[in-house]
């Protein structure tokens, strides 16, 4: 969302060995996204930053999703959308105009390994 020289880094923490995953800023880990108005897990609510200090076990939970989304921990029906041009919100995961799409960087290597294989075919084969 917006210009890349103006994005937000963040740092992936697992939080036991459920998949719970924590989202800290690598510049200030004392901030951490989390679902505004007390967590409220409605379509629409915004996602916001928030300083937890040390205690992480308070953090809010997301989940990678088989398609590449982030799902809250309680609901993986709701994932992190974008609404307009700055801002971060839940939307339902059907929703393929607004949620966003996380690639990690296994799967990025995979999808290079392959290219990488399909370009070696395309050589020994003359096309």
């Amino acid at each position: 969302m917006g210009n890349a020289n103006d994005a937000l880094v963040f740092m992936v923490e697992k939080r036991g060995d459920a998949g719970i995953i924590m989202l800290r800023m690598s510049s200030d880990k004392a901030l951490a996204l989390e679902v505004s108005e007390h967590r409220k897990l409605v379509e629409g609510t915004a996602v916001v930053l928030w300083s937890y200090g040390d205690h992480s076990a308070a953090i809010c939970g997301f989940v990678f999703t088989s398609d590449d989304t982030l799902a809250t921990e309680q609901d993986p029906n709701l994932v992190l959308g974008a609404q307009g041009d700055d801002q971060i919100i839940l939307v339902h995961k059907d929703d393929y105009v607004r949620r966003l799409m996380f690639y990690r960087s296994s799967k990025l290597q995979r999808q290079k390994t392959q290219k990488q294989a399909w370009m070696e075919l395309l050589k020994e084969t003359g096309l």
